[in-house]
């Protein structure tokens, strides 16, 4: 939530307007100007500087030469006090700025980071959603008390041995199709690791991950080459195309795939 502050120095009643002084002028100016830059929160949909307002409503009742040492006209300046007022309140609407939750894949058993900063008095709901037997989503619902809405995020849990696949669509290269991309850290975090990797594809393929080469076979697996090492991170995929297949390229499928089981780093 935003810090709500008032700059108006000390706490007291509201003064009357004969006691005014230049430093309250200036006060109560600049909580006009804060609250209009979103600079002062709110709360409950009232203006925080209540003594600021109570000041404001009173210039507006003030003798036109009150401000004459201070050459306004008094009739510009009650007309921009009046036009301001709509955006006084306005401004003061609940608002969310960030939102956000980290890592984005967890184990049952792991913590996530949640970061928000809003205007207003929020509320932050969390519940779990099984798909299958294999996945559950963890859902981040931030929002306001009577309204609709809000930001949505989600989480995903998993568990030791289930599988994930690392795709990515390719392009050709000479006599290869080559397709490469990142698992990125937001996403997965550090606590996941590499088993056994399988080719579900329909070419044998060259994997690189972690400066390491696995040579896969179709339908083949290895549990030794890229074990242990993170899920995140850059791969690429390369598949040997024939002359005949890359002469034919309309009924060849870009995307290229591996199966891969989680362990825990």
């Amino acid at each position: 939530m935003l810090n709500s502050f008032n700059l108006i120095e000390g706490a007291g009643s509201a003064q009357s307007v004969a006691t005014l002084n230049k430093t309250h002028y200036y006060s109560v100016f600049q909580d006009i100007i804060g609250v209009l830059t979103g600079e002062i929160g709110c709360f409950h949909g009232a203006f925080v500087t209540k003594n600021s307002l109570n000041l404001f409503f009173n210039l507006l009742a003030m003798h036109p030469f009150t401000f004459s040492r201070y050459r306004l006209h008094s009739g510009t300046f009650r007309f921009v006090m009046l036009a301001s007022i709509p955006l006084l309140f306005s401004s003061c609407k609940s608002k969310i700025y960030e939102f956000d939750v980290k890592p984005r894949t967890i184990w049952p058993s792991d913590s996530v980071r949640v970061t928000y900063k809003v205007r207003g008095e929020a509320v932050l709901l969390v519940y779990d959603r099984k798909i299958n037997k294999d996945t559950t989503y963890r859902q981040f619902t931030l929002g306001f008390p009577g309204q609709e809405g809000g930001r949505h995020l989600q989480v995903t849990i998993l568990n030791e041995g289930d599988l994930d696949e690392v795709a990515f669509d390719g392009h050709f290269a000479a006599d290869s199709l080559v397709a490469s991309g990142i698992k990125n850290l937001a996403r997965w975090g550090s606590g996941f690791g590499v088993g056994t990797v399988t080719n579900p594809g329909p070419y044998p393929l060259d994997i690189y991950h972690e400066g390491r080469k696995l040579h896969l076979g179709i339908g083949k697996a290895d549990a030794k080459v890229l074990n242990g090492t993170a899920v995140r991170g850059a791969w690429a995929l390369c598949a040997a195309i024939s002359p005949a297949q890359r002469a034919d390229s309309t009924h060849l499928n870009p995307r290229l795939n591996i199966l891969i089981t989680l362990k825990k780093q």
